[in-house]
């Protein structure tokens, strides 16, 4: 058995439910930690206050874009688990197919598609050199405004020459990200569920891409339509339950859609998409200049 945690905000729907029950159902303990209770959480998994680790107040202090980050707050939140317990890091969106080696040194690093460290799933060892180093580089952003991904990029920067001399430490994306984050729609498409079922066929895990589905606007507590490898893999899991009803294919790809026209600019007027021009390469720009430092 292995111990996971990961922290959550907020209710949660049928799908985190789902992934975190993943793993609860092939025999491993799941701590949810919350800075507030979760009432009527139909799973095994064992709430903590999440304040046994961080405190509340530091969710106003990482910034992003001159907001409050709380993707940079709980990239510090999972350094400073490790450091406290020895718990393995998830995702609420990631899905176990089958069990993984955390591995003897207490380690688990996965790369993504663009070979970078991804924190989906994460272990670090609460003794190590690396932890001390990451920590420290992540307290040094406290109260600064930062790019996109600074926080994650402590852990490459304190792994960089494991990294430079092809480490076995490092686990394959294929292996528990089948599908890349820009194919994200395939699991939600029928059309698309055999393809997904060959590339997830000897995977760990996949990962759901949370962000971008809340972001799209998918109501997570509807299974994804009939026919799509996502609704497959909740129903034949034993998870349709979770949930209170499906999407119809039609209104899923609708979904779809919007979010392709959005990014694109196809539903914007020229002044708006200048008007994103600029903060975005802003954005670029500091995003070089922090991953230099």
């Amino acid at each position: 058995m292995n111990l996971f945690g990961t922290l959550w905000f907020g209710p949660v729907s049928a799908y985190e439910i789902s992934c975190l029950d993943s793993f609860i159902k092939r025999g491993h303990q799941v701590y949810l930690y919350t800075y507030d209770e979760i009432k009527d959480l139909p799973l095994a998994a064992k709430q903590i206050d999440a304040s046994e680790i961080l405190d509340r107040s530091y969710l106003s202090r990482f910034i992003y874009d001159g907001k409050p980050s709380v993707t940079a707050f709980a990239d510090y939140f999972r350094y400073l688990m490790f450091l406290k317990t020895d718990l393995c890091w998830i995702d609420a969106d990631v899905f176990l197919l089958h069990d993984f080696d955390i591995g003897a040194d207490g380690n688990f690093l996965l790369l993504d598609e663009e070979r970078r460290i991804c924190t989906a799933i994460l272990r670090i060892n609460g003794r190590s050199p690396q932890l001390k180093r990451i920590i420290a580089e992540a307290e040094a952003l406290i109260d600064k405004d930062l790019p996109w991904g600074a926080m994650q990029n402590c852990v490459a920067k304190a792994f960089r020459k494991e990294f430079a001399a092809g480490d076995k430490l490092f686990k394959r994306p294929e292996a528990f990200m089948p599908v890349h984050y820009k194919e994200y729609y395939k699991f939600l498409l029928p059309e698309y569920a055999d393809e997904c079922a060959q590339r997830c066929k000897g995977a760990k895990t996949v990962h759901l891409y949370n962000n971008i589905l809340d972001r799209i606007g998918v109501y997570k507590n509807l299974l994804p339509p009939a026919g799509s490898y996502l609704n497959h893999l909740f129903t034949s899991h034993g998870h349709g339950s979770h949930f209170i009803g499906t999407y119809p294919a039609s209104v899923m790809r609708s979904l779809i859609e919007g979010w392709r026209m959005r990014l694109s600019g196809e539903c914007l007027g020229v002044k708006n998409v200048v008007k994103q021009i600029f903060p975005s390469l802003r954005r670029s720009i500091k995003k070089i200049i922090w991953n230099h430092i």
